[in-house]
């Protein structure tokens, strides 16, 4: 790079992908793409059959890779993975392979890097900055098989030292197994908001930001850059005076985040005295702790699904006992809530036979599976009774969509109390029973509904993939799937209603509880219990306190009479930064 190139890049505007500032050395993180030779063969059949092998050994690393951000990072961000697996599983993408390796007699590596490449150039050439978002994805796939059909391991960089990463593009599922403690930032040559690299940023906290163009990646590594996330700007070798004001901002943001996780462990009262109640969405003992520390005042949904997967058996009964005796007792007398298990055909599980679905949200999942194996249910209820006295735990049942369903739950917990009851076992004094608000027809028979539990939780993320029929893994409408839809807004505020009606509390544990989009529009509805992911809690507090409720009941009535959630955003912002 020439000096006037150099001194040209000293600042580069990209796109603003994940807010916040970072300061560090740059380290260029070359791909390690897999060669691949073309060899002439006889036998097609058993390439086929290796790529079979090589789609199943795929879907396992998905799988493992999907539980272990689930668990380390948040439920989000584990869907990048699912999304992953639904294009590993395309029939007409493989059947092409098959076919291009069928024509040409050529050995199946070859047949799939033709096939991928060929789709990732269409989707690169769309207008439409979500398809050209999930060609990432497909060169990640393309990668791994190509990996594992050439019998190679993994291999990913050692960060020498705390820094900000520097590539082209970067693969969601290398993202993810680089050692974040090493990692500032992300400036990225291609790519925007939308790809997974910049959810998954998110979801770290991490700033980043993207489509700075290639001459991003002729900086020699250790140069000095700051990456403005907030801003989507690069600065190379920034003045004296200019470090100074960056590094006197992040010095501010991070006392303001500081102040705010101190100030988490106070209630979030709103300024005309009514307090929203804050709880944690979380998979584990350690998120159990990370909600405490961030000022939880209570788990309002404990996903149950790692505790079932990636094992040749299910978990007995004491063992999800010791695990629920844990996080209570950690929790030390806040709420627990432990939705039970909700899988189906899209994470099949070892023990269980489940016959391929086309689709598997609506298929056999959640109460639906659970009705097909109620021992699974059974023992999971069972552990959750055990749990004890002086607990205040309460048991969730997801994808419930009728009140037959729901008569039918309310009926196994109290049989199973009983049972336990009569046989001397401890358990606890009583088992409140809730349901997830996420089929649309649930919430239409929310006021039915509401006499029967003791609490309803809305979970956004699917009621808006079934209300709006937005399949989330799918790149070509994942976009339509906004949480702040009108349509959506009306039926939560209609679920609100119908629940104070009747007696059952109500809250948010989709996403839509911790946007700060959304967080106005829940409170001026009437939901005073929102749960989301332990980081998020902090500045949710903040918020909350910066809001009176005579205003939310103001912008709640104003947006449920918007036409388009791109009025119901410009809106909110608007009233948020005015």
């Amino acid at each position: 790079m020439t000096s006037s190139e150099y001194q040209q890049c000293r600042q580069i505007h990209g796109v603003a992908a994940s807010s916040g500032m970072a300061i560090g050395p740059a380290y260029q993180l070359r791909p390690r793409e897999t060669h691949v030779l073309r060899r002439t063969v006889v036998d097609v059949a058993a390439e086929i059959v290796r790529l079979g092998d090589a789609r199943r050994q795929a879907r396992a690393e998905l799988e493992s890779l999907q539980a272990h951000v689930l668990a380390t990072v948040s439920a989000a961000e584990a869907g990048i993975f699912e999304a992953h697996i639904v294009f590993l599983e395309d029939p007409t993408l493989f059947d092409e392979v098959e076919a291009t390796c069928r024509a040409t007699n050529c050995n199946v590596e070859v047949a799939v890097e033709v096939t991928f490449d060929g789709y990732r150039d269409v989707l690169l050439e769309s207008e439409d900055e979500l398809f050209r978002a999930r060609a990432n994805d497909l060169e990640d796939i393309k990668q791994r098989l190509l990996r594992i059909l050439g019998g190679t391991t993994a291999g990913f960089d050692l960060l020498p030292e705390p820094c900000v990463i520097f590539a082209d593009d970067l693969l969601p599922s290398v993202a993810v197994q680089l050692d974040r403690s090493r990692i500032l930032g992300f400036c990225l040559a291609t790519g925007g908001p939308t790809s997974h690299v910049a959810i998954l940023a998110r979801g770290l906290g991490l700033p980043a930001v993207m489509g700075l163009g290639d001459t991003i990646l002729d900086l020699p590594a250790g140069v000095t850059v700051v990456v403005d996330g907030t801003n989507g700007l690069l600065v190379v070798e920034p003045s004296p005076e200019l470090l100074q004001s960056y590094t006197t901002q992040i010095d501010r943001e991070r006392t303001r985040r500081a102040k705010e996780r101190i100030a988490a462990r106070a209630p979030a009262t709103t300024t005309d005295g009514t307090t929203v109640v804050l709880l944690a969405n979380l998979s584990s003992l350690a998120e159990a702790e990370e909600a405490v520390a961030s000022g939880a005042e209570g788990v309002g949904l404990l996903r149950t699904e790692l505790l079932f997967m990636d094992r040749a058996t299910p978990p007995t009964e004491d063992e999800q006992l010791g695990l629920y005796r844990q996080i209570a007792a950690l929790l030390d007398g806040r709420p627990l809530v432990i939705r039970t298990l909700d899988i189906g055909g899209d994470k099949p599980v070892p023990y269980l036979r489940q016959p391929p679905e086309q689709n598997p949200a609506l298929g056999v999942r959640g109460v639906r599976l659970a009705r097909s194996e109620p021992q699974l249910l059974r023992d999971q209820v069972r552990a959750i009774w055990r749990i004890g006295s002086g607990y205040p735990v309460k048991v969730m049942f997801p994808m419930v969509a009728s009140l037959e369903e729901v008569y039918w739950l309310r009926g196994l917990v109290a049989e199973i109390g009983a049972e336990l009851r009569d046989q001397g076992q401890p358990i606890l004094d009583r088992l409140e029973v809730g349901v997830m608000v996420e089929v649309p027809a649930l919430a239409l028979l929310a006021d039915h509904v509401a006499r029967l539990v003791d609490f309803m939780s809305i979970g956004t993320n699917d009621l808006t993939q079934y209300a709006l029929a937005v399949d989330r893994t799918n790149a070509a409408v994942s976009g339509i799937g906004d949480a702040l839809h009108p349509a959506l807004l009306r039926l939560i505020a209609q679920v609100a209603r119908a629940a104070r009606a009747g007696g059952a509390a109500v809250s948010v544990c989709g996403e839509l509880a911790g946007n700060p989009l959304g967080i106005p529009v829940l409170a001026g509805f009437g939901i005073h219990t929102l749960s989301m992911s332990p980081p998020l809690i902090p500045a949710a507090k903040t918020a909350i306190r910066e809001l009176s409720l005579a205003q939310a009941r103001s912008v709640a009535e104003h947006v449920v009479d918007l036409a388009s959630t791109h009025e119901v955003r410009a809106y909110l912002e608007r009233w948020i930064s005015p």
